[in-house]
């Protein structure tokens, strides 16, 4: 224990970082979490919390989520204990089209080819006005928080017994 009048002494807990889940944001992704924007990046991640702490059967800890000056603009990363499991890029005023197999070989979308972060497949980011016409191609669509969330998600549900600790 650390007392108040020793202030050339601190603990332990005072430096450490308690927190098994993180997720950082590069500054130009930073108004996910904006709550004058209504935090949709917040939203989508407590709800993933939520299914989870069901599915494993005890409570998730709080994630953490955060800028990170040290990434480029539009990247995240996710950590878990100070690990970090994966970093990927999002295109925030853009949506992303994700050909799950059922795109035909003639369907005319253009925009920025990628690849899905969660399960691999091929992708797009296109505008959003481009939505109704990738959808009738066949292509999944998703927003950009929504493919941050996802990739959280998957990547917990492969190290559910690695977010056991004592308290849990």
């Amino acid at each position: 224990v650390v007392e108040p009048d020793r202030p050339d002494q601190f603990g332990i807990e005072e430096v450490t970082d308690q927190t098994l889940v993180s997720i950082e944001l590069g500054y130009g992704l930073v108004h996910f979490v904006d709550e004058t924007r209504g935090s949709p990046l917040i939203e989508r991640i407590t709800g993933i919390r939520k299914q989870l702490s069901r599915q494993f059967g005890f409570v998730l800890p709080q994630f953490r989520v955060r800028d990170a000056l040290d990434l480029p603009a539009n990247r995240y990363r996710i950590s878990l204990g100070g690990v970090v499991l994966a970093h990927d890029d999002v295109l925030p005023e853009k949506i992303l089209a994700i050909d799950t197999g059922e795109v035909a070989s003639s369907a005319a979308i253009s925009g920025t080819e990628t690849r899905d972060p969660s399960f691999g497949c091929p992708a797009i980011w296109i505008e959003p006005h481009e939505r109704d016409l990738a959808i009738a191609e066949g292509y999944l669509t998703v927003d950009p928080t929504t493919v941050i969330a996802t990739h959280l998600n998957q990547l917990l549900l492969a190290r559910c017994e690695e977010l056991l600790g004592p308290e849990e």
